[in-house]
């Protein structure tokens, strides 16, 4: 059996090259790190302090085996679109308030899983199943599951439990399969010798859920991730730029006093505060690795049209005017196509945008 060559770089470049890619994936990892906090921050913070205030007092009321709503659970709904930046706000608050809640393992009051999709009543109790720690391989009766998912929330001492992504329930055919999950969750907030409170995240869809329901909506609480408002939330989004670009030792000052930098940020983001963090970010990681100090318009072109695949002409950040008119949605679609011509050659049909 022939060895394996031993391939020993003498080539500086390479290690500049390495050392270059080393710094970069430690700035990557910094500024993935760094929280911007937003108002909604607070009232989540907030509204998950009441949460967790009532479930003290419910448990202090079945202590006392008082009865009534003094022993139901209570749930709080947390609603955005998607790039809205809902999941790590998230993480984050149930993290200050529960720990490493997510760890194998950890002695917490809180479980959390992802709905799965389709979002039946069997699958979704499986998955709360198997995130207290139970596996099982038998196919089990979905009120076998459900009877299990008590048991085990109470023997574990689960006080709360988030499903995300709970939108996928209203995408089931059935109403009468969405409203088996409804009485479900109402049952896990009613049940008076173990109640728990849910957190309840998902896109504005799962509004439908809650609102099919007179007696789970009275139970919630309602946070709302609202999209950007070019009007009022460019400065916002400046000053977001700003922080990040000043992390990576970079200025952003003058791109954004000389350009619509921000504006065009809201745009290309549909609005959405986590995907404008992202294309910050890129933005940033692309000026550090060509070495450049200013921050430019340049830098989110190059990015968003990796992000997007879209021609030239589409792009948000290159063309002169007219960037409100490029639907950011659409940004791979409205992609020139290319065909090959009789002789072999990729051929593109010319731009009619502006024709």
């Amino acid at each position: 059996m022939q060895e394996a060559d031993c391939v020993v770089s003498i080539d500086d470049d390479n290690e500049h090259a390495a050392e270059q890619q080393r710094r970069l994936q430690s700035l990557k990892k910094e500024l993935r790190r760094t929280f911007l906090s937003l108002r909604r921050d607070r009232a989540l913070a907030d509204e998950l302090n009441e949460l967790i205030s009532d479930e003290q007092l419910v448990s202090e009321a079945m202590d006392k085996d008082l009865g009534g709503r003094l022993v139901e659970g209570r749930a709080l709904v947390i609603l955005g679109e998607s790039g809205a930046g809902k999941s790590r706000s998230i993480h984050r608050a149930l993290s200050d308030r529960f720990g490493n809640y997510q760890a194998a393992n950890a002695p917490t009051r809180l479980i959390s899983i992802t709905a799965p999709s389709p979002c039946t009543l069997k699958q979704l109790g499986t998955s709360v199943l198997r995130a207290t720690g139970y596996e099982t391989r038998r196919d089990l009766k979905e009120n076998v599951v459900w009877a299990m998912v008590r048991r085990r929330l109470k023997d574990l001492n689960i006080r709360f439990l988030h499903i995300d992504e709970l939108q996928h329930a209203v995408q089931m055919k059935s109403d009468g399969e969405i409203q088996k999950v409804r009485d479900t969750l109402k049952g896990l907030m009613q049940t008076p010798e173990w109640s728990v409170s849910l957190i309840l995240s998902g896109l504005p869809e799962l509004a439908v859920f809650i609102q099919g329901d007179t007696q789970v909506r009275r139970r919630c609480r309602f946070i709302r991730f609202e999209p950007l408002v070019p009007g009022r939330d460019a400065k916002k989004v400046g000053t977001m730029i700003r922080n990040l670009a000043r992390r990576a030792d970079v200025s952003a000052d003058h791109v954004l006093a000389s350009t619509s930098l921000a504006l065009r940020l809201i745009h290309a983001a549909s609005a959405q505060f986590g995907i404008a963090i992202e294309l910050a970010q890129d933005a940033i990681l692309a000026a550090v690795r060509e070495g450049h100090k200013q921050l430019t318009l340049g830098h989110f072109a190059t990015t968003y049209h990796a992000r997007t695949g879209c021609a030239p002409s589409e792009n948000i950040f290159s063309i002169s005017a007219d960037f409100l008119l490029i639907d950011p949605q659409r940004a791979l679609e409205d992609a020139p196509k290319t065909t090959i011509s009789a002789d072999g050659a990729p051929k593109r049909p010319k731009d009619k945008r502006n024709a």
